[in-house]
């Protein structure tokens, strides 16, 4: 998906943070996509194909986790991406298309990888880091 569809989606769908993607600079090379900014670029293009409903979602996550803050700035942009998954997924698909569903489950595993394993891809300041 490219950058202006990204940006369209997210604003469509009423997803937590859209207007972030049109008022930063630079975002469209702060949000690389699915995935850190060190995994292989290779990865996060493989991480996008598959899941095109959580782009815009890791979108506006990319955006939160380069703003950085305390570590509870870090909970409040992960819980913000998983309720953007939601919110993609139900815009998406209706309440009887288990495609929503799926999304919704995608959005939770990458939710909880994000947990265990996105501190090192925030920017910790104004606060502890543990």
């Amino acid at each position: 998906m490219d950058f202006e569809k990204l940006k369209l989606f997210a604003s469509a769908s009423g997803l937590d943070g859209a207007a972030s993607l049109w008022r930063t600079p630079d975002a469209d090379i702060i949000c690389n996509g699915i995935g850190a900014s060190y995994f292989p670029d290779r990865l996060r293009k493989l991480l996008d194909r598959c899941n095109p409903a959580i782009q815009a979602p890791a979108a506006i996550h990319d955006l939160d986790y380069t703003r950085g803050g305390s570590v509870a700035d870090r909970l409040r942009a992960d819980r913000k991406f998983l309720k953007n998954c939601f919110r993609a997924g139900n815009y998406l698909y209706n309440v009887c298309d288990f495609r929503r569903y799926f999304v919704w489950a995608k959005g939770v595993k990458f939710y909880i990888l994000l947990r265990l394993g996105g501190g090192a891809a925030f920017n910790y300041h104004g606060g502890a880091t543990s």
